[in-house]
């Protein structure tokens, strides 16, 4: 499932470097493995980058690239807690079992933010490695 929706006074506007009430697209995602939901993702991204919304098809990376736009490197922040009522709408597991909530800018090549994205993992199946 992806939904794409261009929105107006995004709150988290200092973390793409934009003013706030800027236009930014929020693609919002379902991942699988194996045909099972394991993490729900939030991407936003500064509306001038994505001239053509029907071509990022599932990967946005992949869009980026075709756009000569390169993602170099992300700052992450990883924390539990527990499920909310939409996660377990969408995704199956007990809700005594904490998910993992990750925070991320991604950079370009001149270190300028291309996308904030906050991302609901199933902790029970999520390794997160952090590499320099």
């Amino acid at each position: 499932m992806i939904l794409i929706k261009i929105i107006r006074g995004f709150i988290s506007a200092q973390q793409l470097a934009v003013e706030a009430g800027s236009d930014v697209f929020l693609l919002k995602r379902i991942r699988y493995v194996d045909e099972e939901a394991v993490s729900i993702e939030e991407s936003w991204v500064p509306a001038h980058l994505i001239h053509d919304v029907d071509a990022i098809g599932i990967s946005l990376y992949d869009y980026f690239r075709s756009q000569h736009i390169y993602p170099q490197r992300t700052r992450s922040r990883v924390s539990a807690r527990m499920p909310d009522a939409e996660f377990q709408s969408h995704i199956q597991l007990d809700s005594k079992i904490p998910v993992l909530v990750i925070k991320q800018v991604a950079l370009d090549q001149q270190q300028r933010p291309i996308e904030y994205s906050i991302s609901h993992c199933r902790s029970d199946l999520y390794v997160f490695v952090c590499e320099e």
